[in-house]
């Protein structure tokens, strides 16, 4: 609320001023007006603002000397406590125009009844009988706009509910999306999308309404139920490409509309890098079209097979493929081929991009094995990125409270910092959790990482339990969900950059707190049972081992000695 301070009114206490600038100026709007306007004003005003002469009027009624005089825009004389102030002007008592049905002074010049009265001779003005509100438009009922009956929804009738109007009539949120999802996919609609259709119905409906409301969502789901176009993800291929696209997609293998592809996203990169080398010449052509069939691609569906996350390794394919179709060519424009590529060409290019070795120094390898690329040529060294410094102990221990005790933070994000900070799990593995990875047996809750299942604490173990926990309650929550982090996308987890943002939300870098706990765990658990608890190779747990200064050669016979 602005500060309105009225310094020729001293004799006033400051109840009785606030109550005078309040009637005033009872709008915000018009208290930062008078706030403005009241400062250095002069001893006579003409055509102040509305609420600045609402002020001095009142003022001049209780008779507070020292106020500005106010001019009479009709007479120009002076207007005294007999003056009124409207959106017409200021006027005194005689020139003031009274309407004669209000009794306000807003009557303009030339007109029998003020513009107010005009429009209220087809209206009942008054209380309200719902609300007790006073000089309100009224209907046969006596009631005001905000209390009429006829503001329930015309379909399910809740008076509380608001209300939209949808072919002509006033509905709720609920109603007015299933009248709009009707129009698309009816009751009798085909039985793939039925699934789809209850998903939708039972989603927060004014996000998915205006969804289904979009043109191409709008075409598609038309186009579905009408049979123009088929329940294929070849069919789909055929429409521009679009995040609007592959959600609808994800939603319609949700539902089991569409069958379950999991190579599908490799065949579409294929094409992708086939355009991508489509610029360079032959025969080097040919030679990166092997390379990405018969080794990028191979090894992108055996790693498919095992069910693992190919976010980042189709990134890094897409950008390895780049790099190598730069390299050929900068070969191209010296007039030379991979076969004839000499020493000068190679140093030239890594120097001007040095950051590139690390993409394409596994396509330089391949090419001198195949002899497509000259082996007498020295490749620049593998580059081997720092161990980055592990988080400090007493930073691990207080954040690990914090999980503990906070309960402001989301369950998601409390149970994915856990099982980073206290049990050293990478990202990549986290979001990769589903519901049968969880067994409760009794009171204890215990998860599976490796070959043994990790009993897991309170609060951590009821937490665990509560998940999948979704922010938003969008059609892709009301559809079967087997990951413990999903996607906003129907059937999909979250992308472990999406969780490691949220982690860095709440001050956690997930690497340096990771690489703490294996320093701690790997002290003080043997190599053998770190690797089966903690899912990681035991060469690894003995490198951690080691790392960390644990000495466990002795453990074996120790053990066998005290049985």
């Amino acid at each position: 609320m602005a500060t309105v301070r009225v310094t020729f009114a001293p004799k006033l206490s400051d109840e009785a001023l606030t109550a005078i600038i309040r009637d005033a100026a009872p709008r915000p709007l018009d208290r930062r007006l008078l706030a403005a306007h009241i400062e250095a004003m002069p001893a006579e005003l003409r055509q102040p603002p509305l609420p600045l002469a609402r002020l001095i009027l009142a003022l001049a009624g209780v008779e507070v000397a020292g106020p500005p005089r106010l001019v009479c825009t009709g007479c120009g004389a002076h207007a005294g406590p007999d003056g009124h102030a409207s959106t017409t002007g200021v006027h005194c008592g005689p020139c003031a125009r009274t309407c004669p049905g209000c009794t306000r002074p807003y009557r303009r010049a030339g007109e029998q009844i003020c513009s107010r009265c005009r429009r209220d001779v087809h209206r009942q003005r008054g209380d309200c009988a719902g609300c007790q509100r006073t000089d309100r438009i009224l209907d046969a009922r006596g009631r005001c706009h905000h209390c009429r009956a006829d503001r329930q929804c015309a379909d399910c009738h809740n008076p509380a509910a608001p209300v939209r109007h949808v072919d002509g009539l006033g509905v709720c949120d609920r109603c007015a999306l299933r009248r709009t999802l009707d129009r698309l996919l009816p009751e009798q609609t085909a039985e793939p999308l039925r699934r789809l259709r209850q998903a939708i119905l039972a989603a927060d409906p004014v996000a998915t309404r205006a969804w289904l409301m979009r043109p191409r969502t709008t075409s598609i789901l038309a186009d579905l139920h009408h049979g123009r176009l088929e329940f294929s993800h070849a069919a789909l291929d055929a429409l521009p490409v679009g995040r609007d696209l592959e959600h609808l997609r994800a939603l319609l293998v949700a539902a089991g509309a569409l069958p379950t592809d999991p190579h599908r996203l490799l065949d579409r990169l294929a094409v992708e890098l086939t355009d991508t080398i489509g610029g360079c010449g032959e025969p080097d052509r040919r030679v990166l079209h092997t390379w990405i069939r018969w080794r990028l691609l191979a090894r992108l569906r055996r790693t498919a097979d095992t069910g693992a996350d190919l976010t980042a390794p189709i990134y890094h394919a897409r950008a390895t493929v780049g790099q190598v179709t730069d390299f050929v060519t900068h070969l191209h424009r010296a007039s030379r081929t991979l076969a004839t590529c000499q020493q000068a060409d190679l140093d030239e290019f890594f120097t001007a991009t040095p950051s590139t070795s690390s993409h394409i120094r596994s396509f330089l390898t391949w090419a001198q094995r195949r002899r497509h690329l000259p082996g007498t040529l020295q490749l620049p060294p593998s580059r081997r990125g720092a161990l980055a410094a592990p988080a400090d102990a007493e930073q691990r221990w207080s954040i690990a409270r914090q999980l503990v005790h906070d309960d402001s933070l989301d369950i998601a994000d409390r149970v994915a910092a856990a099982l980073v900070v206290l049990y050293a799990q990478p990202i990549s593995r986290i979001v990769m959790l589903t519901t049968t990875d969880i067994h409760t047996t009794g009171g204890t809750v215990t998860v599976a990482f490796g070959a043994d299942r990790l009993e897991l604490p309170e609060p951590f173990a009821s937490l665990i339990t509560k998940l999948p926990h979704r922010r938003r309650v969008g059609t892709s929550a009301h559809l079967p969900n087997q990951w413990l982090f999903p996607s906003a996308r129907a059937g999909k987890h979250a992308t472990p950059r999406a969780i490691s943002t949220r982690l860095r939300r709440i001050g956690i870098q997930a690497r340096a707190m990771r690489q703490a706990a294996l320093i701690q765990l790997a002290a003080e658990i043997p190599p053998a049972m770190l690797a089966g608890i903690l899912g990681i190779h035991p060469t690894t747990a003995v490198k951690w081992t080691r790392l960390a200064g644990g000495n466990w050669t002795s453990y074996a016979a120790a053990r066998t000695s005290s049985k």
